[in-house]
């Protein structure tokens, strides 16, 4: 009975494309309205979230953008890629 359940529950996660890694790169603009410490504070949090979500990446930052480049499974990157975007002005990336 178990590896019915395991069967089932491997098909939804194909369905969902959780089988497939996805990599995102995207530049963001700074806000010049954080205080100070607040880069700092995102990227703490940011470290936690990926590492509870699987997701693996890069950041580099200078006084006005951010270049993120990031990889996880399909449903955890473009549910991230949906709080960005409701969170901020992203300007995409050619690659």
């Amino acid at each position: 009975m178990e590896s019915v359940d395991l069967s089932e529950s491997n098909s939804l996660k194909m369905r969902q494309g959780e089988h497939i890694i996805l990599r995102l790169t995207y530049i963001s603009r700074y806000n010049n309205d954080n205080l100070n410490g607040e880069v700092t504070r995102i990227l703490e949090q940011a470290q936690q979230n990926n590492e509870r979500n699987g997701i693996t990446g890069a950041l580099v930052f200078n006084h006005n953008y951010f270049l993120q480049s990031i990889e996880g499974a399909r449903p955890v990157i473009n549910g991230l890629l949906r709080k960005l975007v409701q969170m901020s002005v992203i300007i995409p990336c050619k690659s």
